[in-house]
């Protein structure tokens, strides 16, 4: 199943290495060097999944995870394991 996936790193060549593996899985990639990047991202409907690098710059995972949650009601966040989907979604 096709999923439209946003990438946030602060290290370009992990977002690279995760584009490059996620659309060859057959998936829309979105990347953002950071938490406020991300949250600009939030609002798009198409928006399945959030992976999140080791750390990030600025917000950080969990402050990331929260300030899209209070952007997105719709949207649950798993911060201990770096990976959050709406939870509207199949």
């Amino acid at each position: 199943m096709k999923r439209t996936v946003l990438v946030v790193d602060d290290e370009q060549n992990m977002q690279t290495v995760m584009r490059m593996i996620l659309e060859d899985a057959g998936h829309v990639v979105i990347t953002a060097g950071s938490g406020e990047e991300a949250v600009k991202h939030i609002q798009d409907p198409n928006l399945d999944v959030v992976l999140f690098g080791h750390e990030n710059a600025g917000h950080g995972r969990r402050g990331t995870a929260r300030a899209l949650s209070c952007r997105s009601p719709g949207f649950a966040g798993d911060c201990g394991h770096g990976a959050t989907a709406p939870s509207n979604r199949q």
